[in-house]
């Protein structure tokens, strides 16, 4: 009994500040301390999820709250099978097309080396199968993009069509029905050639680029090196030429509105 109540008269209220709430709690000293330790390592995590979040939001919210990554949220999820196998075509595609690059070589040897007769027929017959591949990989892929594509053009001009209908008197007499009817049509193709270039370009074209890298490396390292050496000073010299050539049309288009309008006058 007098062990109860020297332990009641130690006892301390306190108010623990929580995620979950306030929290009254009556405890030893010894207790509260440990209680106390614990409520402020927590309160250091929540900190630290907090910074990192903003972090996060900071550097890649403009990238989150894009048109286009908003683009990609919405129409690639509905599609993903048909985009699937259209990816799976296009690494196929691509392989066909860092095979057909280094079995080049092989044609070549075949046909100067003496005594490669069986070799050719070998050859011959690798060339048949990378291309037969690469035309049945090409034939999927352009069929499941334009079906994906297509169902994206149906829904997004859904989508357009029921924001109209939405819409008061004052919005459609401000409006021409063309520029309606433009936004219907071409912003839902536009979408849909957004999307088809995205996909193109970082599964195809670059698995394609990695591709013919690894083979010209494979092939002829030191001709590989020596063009990666010199190939830089040639695109910023064409960069520049080309520069120069818009700049030249620029003036030429200049001058015969100019030429055009006197003689008009």
């Amino acid at each position: 009994m007098w062990s109860l109540a020297s332990d009641s008269l130690w006892a301390v209220c306190t108010k623990i500040d929580v995620p979950q709430g306030l929290v009254y709690a009556c405890q030893r000293p010894e207790i509260q301390k440990s209680t106390q330790q614990r409520n402020g390592q927590i309160a250091e995590d929540l900190n630290k999820t907090n910074e990192r979040r903003s972090f996060a939001e900071k550097h890649l919210g403009f990238l989150l709250n894009s048109l286009l990554w908003r683009l990609l949220r919405e129409s690639i999820p509905t599609q993903k099978k048909k985009y699937l196998i259209a990816v799976v075509a296009m690494v196929i595609v691509a392989a066909s097309t860092a095979a057909s690059a280094w079995i080049m070589g092989e044609i070549v040897d075949s046909m100067t080396e003496a005594g490669e007769s069986n070799r050719v027929f070998w050859v011959a017959g690798g060339v048949v199968g990378i291309f037969t591949l690469k035309g049945f990989a090409s034939f999927l892929q352009v069929v499941y993009m334009t079906r994906a594509g297509n169902r994206i053009v149906a829904d997004k001009q859904m989508q357009v069509f029921n924001k109209l209908l939405g819409q008061g008197v004052a919005f459609f007499s401000q409006r021409e029905s063309s520029e309606l009817l433009m936004k219907v049509t071409q912003s839902a193709q536009r979408a849909r050639t957004v999307i088809d270039t995205i996909v193109n370009t970082f599964v195809r074209d670059l698995l394609t680029l990695i591709g013919l890298l690894g083979i010209m490396f494979y092939q002829q390292p030191v001709l590989s090196l020596f063009c990666f050496t010199i190939g830089p000073f040639i695109i910023l010299g064409l960069r520049m030429i080309l520069a120069r050539v818009r700049d030249i049309m620029s003036q030429e288009l200049a001058g015969m509105a100019e030429i055009i309008r006197v003689v008009q006058e």
